[in-house]
């Protein structure tokens, strides 16, 4: 299993765009753009294409990364095709908007629901007093779901952190991802 963390520095996601790397976390298994000669993958088809390799990829996002894990049968050529494939979400999400107008529906009525419990209501409270205008104090909300309209989260899974590796990688460039370990 490999294991990739993108740490922001501390006050880099402003409030109004708290939800930002959970957003790009969701929408980077949504599909793949067509870039030279590789093709566009859907949903479907990259959840088709994961179990054809006996693989799977995620993504997800807490107060303070944005994470991505890979698993793989470590047989060379399908360790090498599942790292290509996962690169490829990582560099060159689709974020197709019909899909992202579902999930941020879906999030949105998430967030409404939860904010009738009181755990839910108790927690934000306690971040809010604990951490104030910090990032950590932040919460996504239907409000900043629907500012974004996934313009910023789209470009922060293109950006830099999100490229993708190297043609021939794995195994033209050492692995910097730390090995899990075993607790």
């Amino acid at each position: 299993m490999c294991r990739l963390i993108s740490t922001p520095a501390a006050g880099a996601i402003r409030p109004r765009e708290a939800g930002l790397a959970s957003a790009a976390a969701t929408m980077i298994t949504k599909g793949v753009r067509a870039v030279g000669d590789a093709p566009a993958i859907d949903e479907n088809a990259l959840g088709e294409a994961w179990a054809d390799l006996g693989a799977s990829f995620g993504a997800g996002a807490d107060s303070d990364a944005l994470s991505f894990s890979l698993r793989s049968l470590t047989d060379p050529p399908l360790l090498a095709r599942a790292a290509q494939l996962a690169s490829r979400q990582m560099g060159q999400p689709a974020w197709p908007e019909d899909i992202w107008q579902r999930e941020r529906a879906r999030w949105s009525a998430a967030i409404r629901e939860s904010d009738t419990r009181p755990g839910t209501v108790a927690g934000k409270a306690f971040a809010k007093a604990v951490y104030g205008s910090h990032p950590y104090g932040q919460r996504a909300t239907a409000e900043t779901l629907c500012a974004d309209r996934g313009g910023r989260a789209a470009r922060l899974c293109r950006s830099a952190m999100c490229k993708p590796a190297a043609p021939g990688w794995p195994s033209s460039a050492p692995s910097r991802a730390r090995r899990p370990r075993p607790w």
